[in-house]
């Protein structure tokens, strides 16, 4: 996978700035389907399967997803539950399983957590996180995190509760 810096870097042992939950439907969608982030945020990711098959959550920039992608079409299916194990970017949920991630993202962009399951990514089980540089009107970066965590689409503002 694609673990470019512009993507960011896992960080299992900085004090996230906030947590984010998504969850893993078996009708091939992530809720939220996207999020914010601010170049150099660092956010807990807790994922739940709320399914009854198994899914799998990746970290990535697009590039990556796909050469993700093509590694998993060359897997046989018993090799696929393991695939991710000891993977810095994500993991393999089984149902009713719930997992966490750390994350410090890089530059401005678009980066993409995905399902590689087969046919997960193909049916669209991909959502988005875009990372920008919140700016104050002062022209200051924005430090502080009041963003959303469930239910909003990216490209929405994300506003909720203070995690400091």
């Amino acid at each position: 996978m694609d673990m470019s810096e512009s993507a960011g870097h896992p960080a299992p042992d900085s004090k996230p700035d906030r947590r984010v939950e998504i969850t893993a439907h078996d009708d091939m969608t992530f809720d939220p389907p996207g999020i914010h982030a601010e170049a150099g945020e660092t956010i807990e990711f807790l994922v739940t399967n709320n399914g009854k098959i198994a899914h799998s959550w990746s970290l990535g920039t697009s590039d990556g997803q796909m050469a993700h992608e093509r590694e998993m079409a060359a897997l046989s299916m018993s090799a696929m539950a393991s695939h991710m194990e000891g993977a810095p970017n994500g993991f393999v949920l089984q149902p009713g399983e719930t997992r966490s991630l750390v994350w410090q993202f890089g530059e401005n962009g678009s980066v993409e957590y995905a399902c590689h399951m087969p046919g997960h990514f193909a049916a669209g089980m991909v959502g988005e996180v875009q990372v920008d540089t919140a700016m104050h009107m002062d022209g200051g970066v924005h430090t502080d995190s009041h963003h959303g965590e469930g239910g909003h689409h990216a490209g929405e503002a994300m506003h909720d509760r203070d995690d400091h």
